[in-house]
């Protein structure tokens, strides 16, 4: 399986799981509203029954429904908080998985040998289509840009990206980091 298969499989399970994750939190939020509105109309309820009978005063009721509201805001805080903290573990979790595989597929060849000769890192089929040059991934072992410049065919005299260098080795982890706008999803659509 070659990385774009590899990435849009991993791309369809992440968003199979956001759908779980949303719909799990909108039950769960549903279920928190209608419990809460129910305990807040079971004080009311049975605290106007206190108050109409002379057992308890309207600010007795107010205070105790004041102090069930931030009990109940200041524990849900906990939990969201709570949530948040595992979320981050597991996140960081698979940051470090995948810095270890990406440590562990550079260390793993023999002699850790490194090929200088550019020319024999792609040896494969090449066909070129109006400007657009596309060739077997599953041949090439390095992707590199040198100096290269993209535009819109909408907006031909605004370049999105100028003179971009760029070397990826398969298998090899990559970020790509900047503001909004400055090109990362342009340069990983042309490397698509």
């Amino acid at each position: 399986m070659d990385e774009v298969e590899r990435y849009a499989e991993l791309q369809q399970e992440c968003a199979h799981l956001g759908r779980r994750v949303s719909v799990a939190n909108g039950i769960f939020m549903g279920f928190i509203f209608a419990a809460s509105n129910g305990a807040l109309f079971l004080v009311f309820n049975s605290g106007g029954r206190a108050v109409a009978s002379g057992r308890m005063t309207s600010g007795e009721l107010t205070s105790f429904a004041t102090y069930t509201f931030l009990l109940g805001l200041g524990t849900s805080g906990i939990i969201k908080a709570l949530t948040e903290i595992s979320q981050g573990m597991v996140s960081a979790e698979r940051v470090f998985h995948l810095t270890e595989d990406a440590n562990n597929s550079s260390n793993s060849s023999p002699d850790n040998k490194t090929n200088d000769d550019d020319t024999d890192d792609i040896d494969a089929k090449v066909s070129t289509t109006v400007g657009v040059t596309q060739l077997d991934h599953s041949l090439a072992d390095k992707i590199c840009l040198t100096n290269v410049t993209f535009a819109y065919k909408s907006n031909l005299s605004n370049n999105i990206l100028r003179d971009i260098n760029l070397s990826l080795e398969r298998g090899q982890v990559v970020g790509l980091v900047g503001k909004n706008g400055s090109g990362k999803s342009s340069i990983a659509s042309l490397l698509a």
